[in-house]
């Protein structure tokens, strides 16, 4: 996958764009299989990551209109903290 993701980012073809399509697809299916190993139903899981996720996200962008700022002006070590703060209000 290293080298497929590494190859995409120097030459940014098609071919090499469809390998690691490819091998993200095969990292999927590994991560799929774990679950139904675990006896969770993967789609399920997914929602419930979804979820989780537009929450933290919404904390967010609710954060940053208090502050009167945008995305393009945060930096990600800001809007990290951000996300974390999110985790701990959970």
């Amino acid at each position: 996958m290293r080298v497929a993701i590494s190859a995409h980012a120097d030459t940014n073809t098609e071919a090499d764009h469809t390998r690691v399509r490819e091998e993200i697809g095969d990292l999927l299916f590994v991560v799929t299989n774990i679950a139904r190993h675990m006896q969770v139903e993967p789609e399920a899981a997914l929602k419930l990551a979804n979820r989780k996720f537009r929450r933290r996200f919404g904390f967010i962008e609710s954060k940053l209109r208090e502050q009167n700022r945008k995305f393009d002006e945060t930096t990600l070590d800001e809007l990290e903290e951000l996300w974390q703060e999110a985790k701990r209000k959970e």
